[in-house]
């Protein structure tokens, strides 16, 4: 018998690549049946007010481009003319805050600060008082309006006059002050450039391939939807309007919409009312479950890369800690209701929690004892008594210094080094996150020390800010996705089992 050796190998071949593919085939099943009999984790997004989220989608451009740089002549000498005032809109008393001198000298700072602040508070009551009595007139003028520039002005005139301010000045232009202000700005641009490191990386998960010019496409897809809207009576719950709203942002933007995370939400989100009360909205992670439809908080970022780290369906529960116990016992009571692919003969775990401090507390010496007694009735009430925490520090701050010397980043830091929490509570330093330079600049607008049109459209068109007035974080939406990814890395960390270690200071 004559064997056509070349056939043969053929049909070999064939049948090896057959059980190879059979065995891929088997191999993802049961890597699917894997993925499904792992139990259902569940992350809680816990804090203050910040926690809703005003990034809106549109401002994500600034995650395509470079930087802004703030003028340099501007900004150096933009305080010259208001030496008296110590705002944070001048750069000059922005860096006073992350001081770098001697440490007496700094001590007599601080304690100059708080003389400042204490002589300003009693001498504006003294002038309420006094126009009070003496029918609108102070020091011989009268004042149609009790309040304004005029007696905020007033005030720090005061503080010059009485020679509080001077000291501080002194201290700032010393020689030994190595965080001048020529190493401030130089500050911000190493800062912003390493952001912008940051942005491209995060790019490749979020924003895969998308170009300036998707964001025009994408305004033009929106602008059309919400006629649409007006005109139709077509998709009239908020979760159909967000739905169509987030596959526009996928489909021009490559904004992802979750395959296995879900996310439910109790609170003010889009076009709810403020409160925590019956608001509660759910389905699966995208953007839009930030203030409006529009908009999206630390859970985008934060649920999406966890997805990407962690090979298991996840739902995120999101809302105010003052409505957190009720809301959560509703959740773990019923998974099912708020997760599809939940299966109750497989349960849940209670994986981890991310908890956003508001700037309310920025005062509160007791913050750590305070953020202690949250954490043990959480772990106590999930029976969970090592469910890892990741803690974002308090973050519209310009340096490190500042930072370092806020009061709720101290307690955190503090937490997490006790040793009952030791290893399963981080913190993530979001500071790192905040677009500095966009703030610093958009400061110098609000005080007329720039006028130029295009940059502040820049700004505008980067951030939620509208005039005076801006949201938490300046609804800066690169801030949103990296310390949202951040706080997502810091976590999927934590629950693969690596331990954290958080510097003292």
């Amino acid at each position: 018998m004559i064997v056509d050796y070349r056939k043969l190998r053929l049909v070999t071949l064939l049948i090896v690549c057959f059980c190879m593919l059979a065995g891929d085939i088997a191999n993802a099943a049961e890597a699917d049946d894997a993925v499904k009999k792992r139990p259902l984790q569940i992350v809680f997004i816990l804090g203050q007010s910040e926690k809703v989220g005003d990034a809106k989608v549109s401002a994500a451009s600034y995650m395509l481009q470079k930087p802004l740089i703030p003028p340099r002549e501007a900004t150096l000498n933009a305080h010259k003319a208001m030496l008296h005032q110590i705002n944070g809109a001048y750069l000059y008393w922005q860096a006073m805050n992350s001081y770098d001198g001697p440490a007496e000298k700094q001590k007599q700072l601080k304690a100059l600060l708080v003389e400042r602040d204490t002589f300003r508070k009693t001498f504006k009551q003294h002038v309420l008082d006094q126009l009070k009595k003496n029918d609108g007139m102070f020091r011989g003028k009268h004042y149609s309006s009790r309040r304004g520039f005029w007696l905020f002005n007033m005030v720090d005139q005061e503080a010059e006059k009485v020679g509080i301010t001077p000291k501080i000045r002194a201290i700032l232009d010393a020689p030994d002050n190595t965080f001048n202000l020529e190493k401030a700005y130089e500050q911000i641009l190493a800062d912003s450039n390493n952001r912008y490191k940051k942005q491209l990386k995060l790019n490749e998960l979020i924003l895969n391939g998308t170009t300036p010019e998707d964001f025009v496409a994408f305004s033009e897809a929106t602008k059309a939807f919400e006629a649409e809207m007006k005109k139709s009576a077509a998709l009239t719950s908020v979760e159909e309007r967000r739905l169509a709203y987030a596959a526009l942002a996928e489909k021009h933007l490559h904004l992802p919409i979750a395959k296995r995370t879900h996310v439910v939400v109790l609170g003010k989100i889009s076009d709810t009312p403020e409160d925590d009360v019956g608001n509660l909205t759910h389905g699966r992670l995208s953007v839009g479950y930030g203030s409006e439809i529009d908009t999206f908080g630390l859970e985008y970022a934060a649920g999406i890369t966890l997805e990407s780290k962690i090979d298991a369906p996840i739902l995120i529960v999101k809302c105010g800690w003052e409505s957190v116990l009720t809301h959560v016992k509703a959740v773990l009571d019923n998974p099912g209701k708020y997760h599809p692919e939940y299966d109750p003969e497989v349960g849940y775990e209670v994986a981890g929690m991310i908890w956003l401090e508001g700037m309310s507390d920025r005062q509160n010496q007791d913050y750590g004892l305070h953020l202690e007694s949250i954490l043990r009735e959480f772990r106590t009430f999930v029976k969970s008594p090592e469910i890892p925490v990741v803690c974002a520090t308090v973050g519209t701050m310009l340096f490190k210094g500042e930072s370092d010397d806020s009061l709720v980043n101290q307690g955190m830091r503090e937490v997490a080094n006790k040793p009952e929490f030791k290893g399963s509570v981080d913190v993530v330093e979001t500071y790192k996150s905040y677009p500095s330079e966009i703030a610093l600049i958009n400061s110098m607008f609000h005080k007329r020390k720039l006028n130029d049109k295009e940059l502040l459209e820049v700004i505008q068109r980067s951030t939620g800010i509208r005039g005076r007035r801006s949201p938490p974080y300046m609804g800066s939406a690169s801030f949103y996705l990296l310390a949202g990814h951040e706080l997502g890395e810091s976590l999927a960390r934590m629950i693969a089992g690596d331990k954290p270690v958080v510097p003292k200071r």
